[in-house]
């Protein structure tokens, strides 16, 4: 029979205290952090490797490492900036044990989501308890396939992007000697060191342009807060490059002997006052355009009363020092225009009621060309003020069909 209010709130409450909290307890923020990173690196690092890395899997992974880092902050031992005394192997065991712990927690709230909002049904069998689907319709299904399905990825492609190989023997990277280590008469290394020019990263913004032009909707002369949508383009170009370019030596780290595909240099680490110089210099951005952009994207950590922002909405992860983390995949992950805007709405919606006007005049265009491609007209409208709020109609001609409509901006 199906289950109570009273019974779905005890599952509610088991699912919550299947969080394991005393294994962060026993680990400062700062290597909290870099370790849940670690983890969610090697994951997607592997599947895209063995180019397994499906919408489904990809999902799994963004989801697992927002539920992470937010335990991370939330158990881990925030006084305490000392490291496990444990071994570098063991620690990550342990992270991915628990990244792998979240992906499973995330996916059983996502079927939790369907099963209170009517799209699964759900009764007891002995201990068990067994979902089944209901009769939908298409939005219900299609809102079901997002919540467990859909990625938030650029869609990097094609992949291989051509030329990335040529062009990544322009960056000499060597192993470091300091990290070296013999196994079976044989010298390894944990990490390499390379160093980016300019002119270098300028070159593969310009080949990895084709595969990104198409995340760039708005106009870019919208003025955001201190900083135009253009100069956050140039922004997340430079970032992404950079995030790219790191992706790809640790890919090809073997062939200088270096183990783990670099999963030591996998994750970034600067202070707030190196990133800001680096990607101002690379970018060729003001400096003061590069801080408050990533003021905008730093992680804050999820407060009560306060909707709870994925980490992709704000990947530098702040820890002691003043210094942010960054995880390269999780970046080329993001669908950076739109996340902005969903974070934007949801911390400073001011500017984006602002930017009503030009929103609307951006649709227009869009939906003009979506509508001609089904012999549809699309007719924009200005209603008198207070005569109603219809923005324009769509106009079927052989079938002497017109339906009014109105735009509504919907994020988060």
């Amino acid at each position: 029979m199906p289950l109570k209010s009273n019974e779905l709130n005890e599952i509610e409450t088991a699912i919550d205290n299947s969080i394991p909290k005393s294994d962060l307890s026993n680990f400062g923020l700062d290597q909290a952090v870099l370790l849940s990173l670690r983890a969610f690196e090697w994951r997607a690092g592997v599947g895209r490797r063995a180019d397994q890395f499906s919408s489904a899997n990809q999902k799994a992974c963004q989801d697992a490492i927002h539920f992470l880092i937010r335990w991370v902050f939330q158990y881990s031992d925030t006084n305490n900036n000392q490291t496990s005394t444990s071994n570098q192997e063991e620690n990550d065991s342990l992270f991915d044990s628990l990244f792998m712990n979240a992906a499973d927690y995330s996916l059983v709230w996502d079927l939790f989501s369907q099963w209170r909002g009517g799209w699964l049904i759900g009764h007891k069998e002995n201990d068990e308890i067994i979902l089944e689907n209901t009769p939908m319709n298409i939005h219900d299904s299609d809102v079901a396939d997002h919540l467990l399905f859909s990625p938030d990825s650029p869609d990097l492609a094609p992949h291989p992007i051509p030329g990335l190989a040529e062009l990544i023997e322009e960056i000499s990277c060597t192993p470091e000697a300091s990290s070296q280590f013999m196994l079976n008469g044989v010298l390894y290394f944990r990490r390499f060191a390379y160093k980016l020019s300019r002119a270098v990263v300028r070159r593969h913004i310009t080949l990895f342009e084709p595969s990104i032009k198409h995340l760039w909707r708005f106009d870019e002369k919208m003025k955001l807060d201190g900083y135009t949508l253009g100069e956050f383009r140039d922004f997340w170009r430079c970032l992404l490059t950079i995030c790219l370019i790191n992706r790809t030596l640790c890919d090809r780290s073997q062939l200088v002997n270096v183990i783990d595909y670099g999963l030591d240099n996998s994750v970034f680490l600067k202070a707030r006052r190196v990133w800001c110089y680096d990607l101002s210099n690379l970018a060729g951005l003001a400096i003061s355009k590069v801080q408050k952009i990533i003021a905008d994207l730093t992680y804050q950590p999820h407060k009560a009363n306060q909707k709870m922002l994925d980490v992709t909405l704000q990947p530098f992860i702040p820890i002691s020092g003043d210094r942010l983390c960054l995880s390269p995949e999780l970046i080329t992950m993001s669908n950076a225009e739109d996340n902005l805007w969903a974070l934007l709405n949801e911390r400073k919606s001011s500017i984006i009621s602002t930017l009503k006007d030009e929103k609307e005049s951006i649709w227009m265009n869009e939906l003009t060309d979506f509508c001609s491609m089904y012999n549809l007209l699309f007719l924009p409208l200005k209603i008198p003020e207070g005569c109603g709020d219809i923005d324009a109609l769509i106009v079927d001609i052989p079938d002497q069909f017109i339906m009014a409509v109105q735009l509504k901006w919907h994020q988060g």
